[in-house]
């Protein structure tokens, strides 16, 4: 299916956030933390893209092209948070040149150091499983350079399908390991007690994102 950026039906009026959906899943997982950050005045979007049969650059683009349609219709400042892989889409895009007029960035969960557990399944002869975002999610994006904030925000209940495909070197969301999340470059990071898909689920998670989102730094911070 090709990228496109639909409205949440819990959307309202205000600074946009575009949620960029993880490796595998679709915007149907996004759309908890979507009503939680639309309780605290943003109006969500979800952005859906190939996770398998296209790549980082065309995924990039794509979420270029919803970014700049919201900017047609007067939105602005525009938000982005991606979740895994989609946390690496928003980095790509954010390092071709996106304009998010103001707006910030939140990852969540992202292997920007790449992942232990999708190099493992290479050497396995299992890179077909991630299809063309293999090479992604092995490498990540360990830097960020440019005039958009970027919040990093990392699991540490490691409970996942990680560990049953031998693991990662120290804590984590039970995909990822917290290490892998460290992004040079960052604006800020904040670690809490969630697994990897429970980062969707988690109100300290929404929380911590509408926060740096508003005031580019996390709670506590």
């Amino acid at each position: 299916m090709p990228a496109t950026v639909g409205r949440s039906r819990d959307a309202r009026s205000g600074a946009a956030v575009v949620l960029i959906h993880g490796f595998w899943l679709n915007p149907a997982w996004m759309a908890p933390l979507g009503r939680r950050l639309a309780r605290r005045g943003l109006e969500p979007w979800h952005h859906r893209y190939a996770t398998t049969r296209r790549g980082l650059e065309a995924a990039a683009a794509g979420l270029a092209a919803c970014v700049a349609a919201l900017r047609a219709r007067g939105r602005a400042p525009i938000h982005l948070v991606g979740h895994s892989l989609g946390g690496l889409v928003a980095l790509a895009a954010l390092h071709s040149g996106l304009d998010l007029e103001g707006g910030r960035a939140v990852l969540l969960g992202t292997p920007a150091q790449g992942s232990a557990v999708a190099r493992r399944l290479r050497r396995w002869g299992l890179g077909w499983l991630m299809g063309a975002m293999a090479g992604t999610l092995a490498a990540g994006i360990p830097r960020h350079e440019g005039p958009v904030e970027v919040g990093v925000v990392a699991g540490t209940l490691d409970l996942g399908a990680g560990r049953l495909l031998g693991g990662y070197d120290g804590p984590g969301d039970g995909t990822v390991a917290l290490a892998e999340t460290r992004l040079e470059g960052a604006a800020g990071e904040v670690a809490l007690r969630a697994s990897h898909l429970g980062l969707l689920f988690a109100p300290r998670v929404a929380e911590a994102v509408a926060a740096f989102l508003a005031h580019g730094r996390f709670p506590g911070a």
